[in-house]
């Protein structure tokens, strides 16, 4: 029972210290927009070391009211995707957050939105959007096994 609840303990103490490395929000990267039909169909390849808790496709007709669409995740590789009413002119940013509430991360905002092309293409900007060139990083994961040997007598009253 000891051994189970300092193993416990331990296990605890090493995912603490793994996540604590991860102070950056997700990564959006390749994104594309195009309109199919009356839809407007984009996508992105969103990563982060922890994993992504949510991203969301925020867009408007052009000049309209905002509207917010949840993006679904592929169950094979980091690209999320989101289908909804609109067509080409229609404005759109993306922004997304990681399990240990780092972010949002955005591509684009609401100033500066990107317009939807009518060929499938990656958009064209309405307004410049900055990109931020960050350094790379290395993966580094620290962490501390604490090992705690038991002696058990052969007493059975124990």
């Amino acid at each position: 029972m000891r051994t189970s609840i300092l193993a416990a303990l331990a296990l605890v103490c090493f995912a603490a210290a793994a996540r604590a490395d991860d102070t950056r929000p997700p990564q959006i990267l390749d994104v594309r927009a195009g309109v199919r039909g009356s839809q407007v169909q984009v996508e992105a390849r969103i990563t982060d070391e922890t994993g992504v808790l949510s991203a969301v496709c925020h867009h408007r007709s052009p000049g309209g009211k905002v509207e917010d669409s949840p993006m679904v995740k592929n169950d094979f590789d980091d690209v999320f995707r989101v289908s909804f009413a609109g067509g080409a002119g229609t404005e759109y940013w993306i922004e997304a957050s990681d399990l240990l509430g780092n972010g949002p991360a955005a591509y684009g905002s609401s100033s500066k939105a990107f317009a939807v092309g009518g060929k499938g293409d990656g958009g064209k900007a309405v307004a410049t959007a900055s990109s931020v060139n960050r350094p790379a990083r290395s993966r580094r994961i620290t962490f501390t096994v604490t090992v705690f040997v038991v002696a058990m007598k052969s007493d059975p009253t124990l």
